[in-house]
């Protein structure tokens, strides 16, 4: 790097001191070095030659990597992180080279001025061994103007001793993350100590004290982010953020939530409580996954050589992923599928082709394409695409082992029966490891919806997830109790209870072979009502499955799978035979196509969904369809041509109201018509929103068969996102609020003459099948494995005992008081079918 470089103005305006700047953290130096312009124009350009770093999450700001660690931070306005995404619109992407003058991005001044404290916009230098020279200030300048040199002078950084190795979590609190005032705050608070001190969040790392490296973090609200402290001071300082972390900052400002230690602590009770992704008991000694990658080099060797080594480290994964296809169950496959799909995919290998052609190393363009994808899916907040960051994460992994000169998978030498702690579980790492040696799992973070998640209920490993760091506390080789039935981990057992956990593992392994033979037999209550057990299925392949667990037809097929980890939509051929297939697999039985339920947490790359503050509550389910109304009539012709409309039912996801089943009929009517067909099959609708809830009296004369849909209904009348990971404790489907729905639902339906079946998640929760029969539900739709043990639990419970129990939960406080009178319930009357 040379000694100096021009700095010229990225923008057309006035220029002043940064003293000028409304605002005391920029104008009191705390963000940094700099001068700040008035902006008259509408683009912001490149003031010298770098390398962009910027963050969705974060439009309003780009700064530019000038090399020796020197960093130029401008930043649109004052409060403008407020501002909606449209009044900023980048040119560049991050991590590309840019030329001196390059306009970075263009921006809307009106809004600016009209929505944030100022449009004023600080230009802020960032760097060790910097001296920031004198520039003529208070004067009118054009974009290209020269403002003053940079200039670097010999010296080294400041060092701190590798002593006091600390680490340490928070949740951010700040309104908007961090953005460049909590930002400054947190340098200036870092700025007395010597130790070094990294920010970590979702495998980038930033150092804590550059406002612009933490800032193109992207870290939003409600963010967990970790601190890496090491140095003679490494104490004082991780005290320096648990203070500041831990005060609510001065009027005006925002406020910021401490959290525990990544270290994490047990609780009282030494039980750790967290969500069930895969049922089950298991007891082992813990093992903690670490992770094992070797660090990563920015400079490569040479733009031939990195291009070389990254496609051939490409072609060994690729290869790798093929072999793993063979004997795997079909949602195995799929999963593996769709990691190739991402090693092959053109966006991500672009990116790489950028770093690498600036001189990056092969590895360090791969880590950098994948994270920033990845950061962007989590940016969402949405489940589906925060589940599929971790997939990123994975094909990241897995490439980077190969450029290092090892193998794809990540090897462990795991003791046999273990229980299995770790931050998360990726779907490569369970594939790897042999069944056999892992007893349980419980993870701090994750979904109970991720491909980790399925792998392990396919595997019939009992997973916990988001149980939160305090496992990190337990010692290697503790003897854990993992019920992930009752979605806890008993980290302090005595004897006594070893013993009796060891006489429930035995009794369950019992039972689930007694439910098993006895799968094929009806369901009837003891006092003879009929309950029909149907399957929920996503492949063909799960038929046989579903069948010999004693499902009497499918209550809910899937077709997201087919639209879904592709480039095009499927045919109208293509779904004709899948559709064709399941029904002949079922022989008769009950086929509930539900039509595409795509959007929202279900995104589709082809579709090109309009972005959308809030997915959840946008282009979802029929929204989606009636937006794109060739590929619902493609879907329904399909779904028509299969024939056997005895057999046949269609269910409309995400139905409001009467007008959107006017909607979709016309849409049958009309495919139904063009095909010659005078009959129809029978048409329902997913009852999940609280309007569909309380409509379902109107609903329920409009359609043939209700279903209820208990996992969005649930986030619906509770408000608490199913993907977030500090609320996800909070979100139960046996809250008495969900529970009075659901009763209105079936009571509307039984006026009505309208069948009913609950197909979302509860369904399959053994625990609350006696209080969904005493409110009226008839027909549940479990997944395939929960089925014996379903039918064996409902022949043992009598309807008018389970009616008395719904009267009283709708009575109760909360979803903990529900599922404790429902535990009670099973253990005093269906104890034998309890798992």
């Amino acid at each position: 790097m040379t000694d100096s470089i021009l700095i010229k103005s990225p923008l057309t305006g006035w220029l002043s001191a940064l003293e000028t700047v409304p605002d005391t953290v920029f104008a009191g130096g705390m963000a940094g070095a700099g001068i700040a312009i008035e902006p008259t124009g509408s683009q912001l350009c490149a003031p010298c030659d770098g390398i962009v770093s910027c963050s969705p999450n974060i439009p309003h700001a780009i700064s530019l990597k000038l090399g020796g660690g020197t960093e130029i931070l401008m930043h649109i306005g004052i409060d403008s992180v407020a501002l909606a995404a449209g009044a900023f619109r980048p040119l560049v992407a991050n991590g590309e080279a840019v030329r001196c003058g390059q306009a970075l991005l263009d921006y809307d001044l009106e809004a600016i001025v009209r929505g944030a404290t100022s449009a004023i916009t600080p230009v802020l230098i960032s760097g060790q061994q910097l001296m920031m020279p004198q520039c003529q200030l208070d004067r009118a300048v054009q974009v290209g103007d020269p403002l003053f040199e940079l200039h670097w002078q010999p010296g080294q950084s400041a060092s701190s001793e590798q002593a006091g190795m600390l680490s340490a979590m928070f949740t951010v609190g700040f309104g908007h993350g961090l953005h460049a005032r909590p930002a400054a705050r947190l340098a200036a608070v870092l700025r007395p100590f010597t130790a070094t001190v990294t920010l970590r969040f979702r495998g980038r790392s930033a150092d804590a004290r550059s406002m612009v490296s933490v800032m193109a973090l992207g870290i939003r609200q409600d963010d967990r982010v970790e601190f890496g402290l090491s140095g003679a001071d490494a104490d004082e300082a991780l005290q320096a953020l648990q203070q500041f972390f831990g005060i609510k900052p001065a009027a005006g400002d925002d406020a910021v939530v401490l959290v525990t230690p990544a270290s994490g602590v047990l609780p009282d009770d030494g039980i750790v409580r967290g969500i069930t992704a895969s049922t089950g008991l298991a007891l082992g000694p813990a093992f903690t996954l670490t992770a094992t990658d070797a660090p990563v080099a920015e400079m490569g060797k040479g733009v031939a050589f990195e291009h070389q080594a990254l496609q051939a480290a490409l072609t060994r994964t690729r290869s790798h992923l093929e072999s793993r296809l063979q004997g795997q169950a079909s949602q195995q496959q799929d999963i593996l599928q769709a990691h190739i799909e991402l090693i092959e995919d053109p966006g991500l290998l672009q990116s790489c082709s950028v770093n690498i052609n600036v001189g990056k190393s092969a590895a360090f363009a791969w880590q950098q394409a994948c994270r920033e994808i990845a950061k962007c899916l989590q940016a969402t907040g949405d489940a589906y695409l925060s589940e599929r960051a971790a997939d990123m994460l994975d094909i990241e992994q897995q490439v980077l082992r190969v450029l290092a000169g090892g193998s794809p998978e990540a090897a462990w030498q795991l003791p046999a029966g273990c229980i299995v702690l770790a931050e998360e579980l990726l779907p490569s790492h369970l594939l790897s490891i042999e069944p056999d040696r892992v007893a349980g799992i419980c993870t701090a973070g994750g979904g109970a919806g991720s491909h980790a998640a399925i792998i392990a209920a396919a595997r019939g490993i009992p997973l916990l997830v988001a149980a939160g760091s305090g496992i990190f506390a337990i010692e290697a080789g503790t003897l854990l109790a993992l019920d992930a039935t009752q979605a806890e981990l008993h980290t302090r057992a005595d004897p006594v209870f070893i013993h009796q956990f060891s006489a429930r593992i035995e009794a369950s392994k019992r039972r689930r072979a007694e439910h098993l033979q006895a799968a094929a037999l009806p369901a009837f209550t003891r006092d003879g009502s009929t309950i029909r057990v149907y399957a929920n299925l996503g492949q063909r392949s799960e038929v046989a499955a579903a069948i010999a667990a004693g499902a009497e037809g499918c209550g809910l097929l899937r077709t997201e799978f087919l639209f879904q980890d592709r480039r095009t939509a499927p045919s109208e051929d293509e779904q004709l035979d899948i559709y064709a297939a399941v029904a002949a697999d079922l022989d008769g039985r009950v086929l509930t196509i539900r039509t595409m339920d795509i959007g929202g947490d279900k995104p589709i790359a082809y579709l090109q969904l309009p972005k959308e503050e809030n997915p959840a509550l946008g282009l979802r389910g029929v929204r989606t369809s009636f937006w794109r109304e060739d590929l619902f009539e493609t879907q329904l012709r399909a779904i028509l041509r299969v024939g056997r409309l005895e057999q046949l039912r269609i269910l409309l996801p995400m139905v409001n109201d009467i007008d959107d089943i006017t909607r979709a009929k016309q849409h049958i009517t009309r495919c139904a018509q063009a095909l010659g067909l005078a009959q129809l099959p029978g048409i329902g609708i997913m009852v999940e929103t609280p309007a569909a809830a309380l409509m379902a009296d109107q609903l329920a004369q409009a359609v043939d068969f209700l279903s209820i849909g208990s996992n969005d209904l649930s986030q619906y009348v509770l408000a608490v996102d199913r993907g977030h990971p500090q609320l996800a404790n909070r979100l139960d489907a046996l809250h008495p609020a969900v529970l009075r729905l659901i009763r209105q639902i079936a009571e509307s339906a039984r006026k009505a003459n309208c069948k009913l079946s609950l197909c979302g998640g509860l369904a399959s929760d053994p625990i609350a099948v006696p209080l969904l029969l005493g409110l009226g539900i008839v027909e549940l739709s479990a997944v395939p494995a929960k089925i014996p043990g379903l039918k064996a639990l409902v022949r043992q419970v009598d309807l008018h005992r389970c009616q008395t129990l719904a009267d009283d939960a709708i009575r109760l406080a909360d979803a903990a008081a529900v599922r404790s009178a429902a535990a009670d319930f099973i253990n005093r009357h269906a104890q034998d079918s309890f798992p």
